[in-house]
């Protein structure tokens, strides 16, 4: 077993003194790759050694300034800093050298979202969700960027693919009937609505707008 295979067992197996050897070690053989560093970046990200982990992915990225994953790893540790610009630019930088997976489309997204930046981060959301479909995380946050921007059918149509694979999903059904109600299929929301308290009658958000919609019905009567 390579140093790298065997640090990254360790990691799993939360020998993490074993597995900081192994990476130093790798570093110390192979100096002029990348994969050492990121791996023991990741490893020190993962204690929260954040200073260390920013040096070592730094250090990957000028022996190889195409490592997506030295990149990728960056991101999330501006990410979990809440260093959000700084994130989005890390992840669009792994994803424009080529990184492929669902994963990196999803955190530049959200990275782009908490910036309030949801009409850019729409095309991202979409790649996640079509990258991994199974996935019903990506598929709700898809949904619910294109009812922020009132691209509401198409909003419809993510949380009732979503609710087909997953009926207990009380958010993604809430928030169809909120699209319902935008498009005023009042019944139909109310429907949604009931169905959410049926399972989980405590579900606060379902009471409070089945709440305003029959007041809404009184006070029209």
């Amino acid at each position: 077993m390579d140093l790298l295979k065997k640090g990254i067992k360790q990691m799993k197996d939360e020998d993490y003194e074993g597995a900081a050897l192994s990476f130093q070690q790798a570093i110390e053989e192979e100096p002029t790759q990348p994969e050492g560093y990121i791996n023991f970046a990741n490893l020190l990200l993962h204690i929260d050694d954040v200073p260390r982990a920013e040096k070592l992915y730094q250090q990957a990225i000028e022996i190889d300034s195409e490592s997506v994953l030295a990149y990728y790893g960056l991101g999330l540790l501006y990410f979990a800093q809440s260093d959000f610009q700084k994130a989005s630019k890390q992840f669009k930088k792994a994803i424009e050298l080529g990184l492929e997976e669902a994963d990196a489309f999803f955190m530049l997204a959200s990275s782009l979202g908490i910036q309030s930046k949801t009409n850019q981060a729409l095309p991202y959301l979409e790649k996640a969700h079509a990258l991994n479909q199974d996935e019903l995380e990506y598929a709700f946050q898809y949904g619910l960027a294109l009812a922020e921007l009132d691209q509401i059918s198409q909003a419809i149509a993510v949380f009732e693919t979503i609710l087909e694979k997953d009926s207990t999903h009380s958010d993604a059904r809430y928030n169809l009937a909120v699209a319902f109600l935008f498009q005023e299929q009042t019944d139909q929301a109310i429907v949604q609505l009931e169905t959410i308290l049926d399972m989980d009658a405590d579900f606060a958000p379902a009471k409070e707008l089945l709440a305003q919609i029959d007041l809404l019905l009184d006070q029209m009567e």
